[in-house]
């Protein structure tokens, strides 16, 4: 999973509006909203290899086809089965267990709960799992809909980094996949969100609202949508996507003293756009 937000120059303002976000605290949010992501993002790949079977198969069946996968897929790992889970142990970062260029180590549990028709629901819990860049401990429950196609993703989890900080994390939010003519559709091609994240870091407590946020995977930014975060003084900041071509996304963020509009391009290199 990429990061999905904004972050870049905020020129210093004079005004006195103590209600509103000045640009150093909105500098701290959109920096606390990617790194907030960070446990998301090193858990996606374990989440979309718990789909890789058909909806409607039989939980054991399901579990089993998990377990096939890992095995063949990443034979360094330890793979054990039991009635509808499946336990994935990486060993240590030093036995180089790579899947998808992403190097794991620690424990990975899922366990197949509901594979009723049109319905998948799978739990997932993390022990000491790391990409190398963080380690995770806690869980998710990702429910899918065959019916329009969305999942749910409910976790609540703490990732640590290699400098020892520390995030406490809550999010529940849906996706979708982006829609055929909207390009690069489908889930190849990127996702449609909607949800909340709350966390805690060494700043305080935090809480973000996505509202049909889409994100093509090949984008260094949403092409549109928006978000709300809210600080721990419970200042906000507003940020909507629109994209403009298809070099360029505009940010337009409110909730400062004075609002600011950026232009992005393909690469992720913003400019600050003058009204």
């Amino acid at each position: 999973m990429r990061h999905i937000l904004l972050v870049g120059p905020l020129l210093a303002l004079v005004a006195c509006d103590t209600t509103a976000m000045t640009n150093l605290e909105a500098l701290e949010a959109l920096g606390e909203i990617n790194q907030s992501s960070r446990g998301e993002a090193a858990t996606g790949e374990v989440i979309e290899v718990s789909t890789d079977f058909t909806m409607g198969d039989a939980v054991a069946a399901a579990a089993q086809r998990i377990a096939d996968f890992w095995a063949s897929q990443a034979p360094c790992s330890e793979v054990t089965v039991e009635v509808g889970k499946v336990t994935v142990d990486y060993g240590t970062l030093e036995d180089a267990c790579t899947f998808e260029g992403n190097t794991y180590a620690g424990v990975n549990t899922a366990e197949v709960v509901d594979t009723s028709p049109g319905q998948l629901e799978v739990g997932h819990t993390w022990a000491g799992f790391t990409n190398g860049e963080v380690t995770v401990d806690g869980g998710a429950t990702v429910t899918w809909t065959g019916e329009d196609a969305s999942r749910r993703v409910v976790t609540e989890h703490t990732w640590t980094d290699t400098e020892g900080t520390t995030v406490d994390v809550v999010g529940d939010h849906v996706q979708t996949p982006l829609e055929e003519d909207a390009g690069w559709g489908g889930w190849l091609g990127g996702i449609s969100m909607d949800g909340t994240r709350d966390w805690t870091s060494e700043s305080g407590e935090w809480m973000l609202d996505m509202s049909e946020l889409e994100l093509r995977w090949i984008d260094p930014a949403p092409q549109a949508g928006s978000l709300t975060v809210t600080n721990p003084d419970g200042k906000t900041l507003d940020v909507t996507y629109t994209r403009i071509d298809d070099d360029t996304i505009e940010a337009v963020l409110t909730g400062l003293r004075e609002d600011k509009v950026f232009h992005i391009n393909k690469i992720g290199q913003m400019e600050e756009v003058e009204e």
